[in-house]
């Protein structure tokens, strides 16, 4: 696409990074007026040096790019040019398109844990019109309401079993969430923040010891401004002791290199010196070409605040990754759900304004909206669990059985539960045969008698 491409080298000695490559890219031929910087230049000479030179030059460490032993990190050059110009006739389009935000069918999940419902999430490529495709899924069915269900409920619909995913409990197995490639909108880029900008730390494995300080965990960040063109500076992961209370007899109180340490603020004992977080963000006005701000990830749902009724409210939060660079962000910092979704029985089964709902088993609960209308499906009758026959012989006894209604929260006509006679087996002198109204028979293929 692009047409003469000089590479120009300033003469130099060959220590490592002591050189700068710089590309020119003379914009010819193509028909347009340039589409972002016209230089770029790039580290040469990366390669790790041998014995008597330092392997590298300060600042950087022998490590592994592309297969390759050379000296790091290095700067992403894999990012694509700000393709844009205001005198420019052609489209920009956003590498990854821009889609809609995702509408749910139905659009209440039929129950509220088990993974008993599914949903289909839906969305429009809004850049389409514009010649722009979308990369990723338009359509995803996917089973909802995968919390573990509460006594005296079963845990999980049938099929499903309780599991931790994700560090969480829920019914599963479920399958992997479907997620877009990363988002890259370059258009109406023009300048980069100086070293990127970066989210947040995020525990990636769990301390491997208790104490001592003797303990390693690894964290790793995202660079957010990478969606739009910008490389960041610095690393993306890295290890760091953890476990700093000091360890009893018989271990040593502190590992090698680490000193029992006393906290004046708090008065505890710890193995320092402790890693500190430094973090100092350069501000920029080199924003994301959309003005809404790079966000970190959403944090943990709180605990639900009522236990039945539907109305109780749970909430988590996130931060705007991007402020601290001088980069604010539009959207929303809370997001809150409705949660207690159990009926609480009686007279009052859900709090005003929720609609009570039927589960496949049964079990009534509260909706935002109201119950869809849909006819189900009974299952076979079957033993209810942990139930057993109280008598031996002669179809006597009595069982529980039950049977289960699908789709969970549509309507089947006709009752969850009942009793079954048990035992058909011929009962011995002195007992009567059968009990009435059975009588005993003979089943001809097995040629032996039972109450029927």
């Amino acid at each position: 696409m692009f047409s003469n491409v000089h590479l120009l080298m300033i003469p130099t000695h060959h220590r490592l990074l002591s050189v700068l490559l710089t590309v020119v890219l003379q914009l010819e031929d193509i028909g347009l007026n340039g589409l972002g910087v016209a230089t770029r230049e790039v580290n040469c000479g990366i390669g790790v040096c041998y014995f008597p030179l330092d392997s590298c030059c300060t600042g950087f460490a022998a490590t592994v790019i592309n297969n390759q032993h050379a000296c790091g990190p290095q700067p992403n050059y894999t990012t694509p040019y700000a393709p844009y110009d205001p005198t420019c006739s052609s489209t920009c389009c956003a590498e990854t398109g821009i889609w809609s935000e995702w509408t749910k069918s139905p659009i209440q999940c039929r129950d509220y844990c088990g993974s008993c419902g599914n949903q289909t999430r839906t969305r429009t490529c809004l850049s389409e019109a514009n010649g722009c495709p979308c990369q990723g899924e338009s359509s995803i069915t996917e089973p909802c309401g995968t919390g573990v269900c509460y006594f005296p409920r079963l845990s999980c619909c049938p099929g499903y079993s309780a599991t931790v995913q994700n560090n969480q409990h829920v019914c599963g197995p479920l399958s992997a969430p479907v997620s877009d490639p990363d988002k890259l909108n370059t258009c109406g880029v023009d300048c980069c923040p100086s070293k990127g900008i970066w989210g947040e730390w995020v525990t990636t494995s769990a301390c491997n010891d208790t104490c001592g300080s003797c303990g390693i965990t690894t964290r790793s960040r995202k660079c957010l401004s990478l969606q739009y063109g910008c490389a960041c500076t610095g690393n993306a992961t890295e290890s760091r002791p953890c476990a700093s209370s000091v360890c009893l007899f018989p271990r040593a109180s502190c590992c090698t290199g680490y000193k029992k340490t006393i906290d004046i603020v708090t008065k505890t004992f710890y193995c320092g010196p402790l890693p500190v977080d430094i973090f100092n963000p350069e501000l920029t006005t080199c924003c994301d070409p959309e003005n809404i701000g790079l966000w970190n990830s959403w944090g943990a749902w709180t605990a639900c605040n009522v236990t039945c009724g539907g109305c109780g409210v749970q909430t988590r939060n996130r931060t705007c990754a991007s402020e601290a660079y001088g980069c604010p962000c539009t959207e929303a910092k809370v997001e809150t759900k409705t949660c207690g979704q159990a009926s609480c029985g009686g007279s009052s089964p859900c709090c005003a304004g929720k609609f009570l709902a039927t589960g496949y088993d049964g079990a009534q609960y509260c909706q935002d909206n109201t119950p869809e209308v849909c006819t189900g499906t009974w299952t076979e009758w079957t033993s209810a669990l942990g139930a057993t026959c109280n008598d031996t012989c002669g179809n006597c006894g009595i069982i529980n059985r039950s049977r289960f209604c699908f789709p969970s929260g549509c309507q089947c006509s006709g009752s969850y539960t009942d009793q079954a006679p048990c035992a058909n087996g011929v009962c011995l002198f002195p007992r009567a045969s059968c009990c009435s109204p059975y009588k005993k028979k003979i089943d001809v293929p097995t040629k032996s008698f039972y109450c029927g």
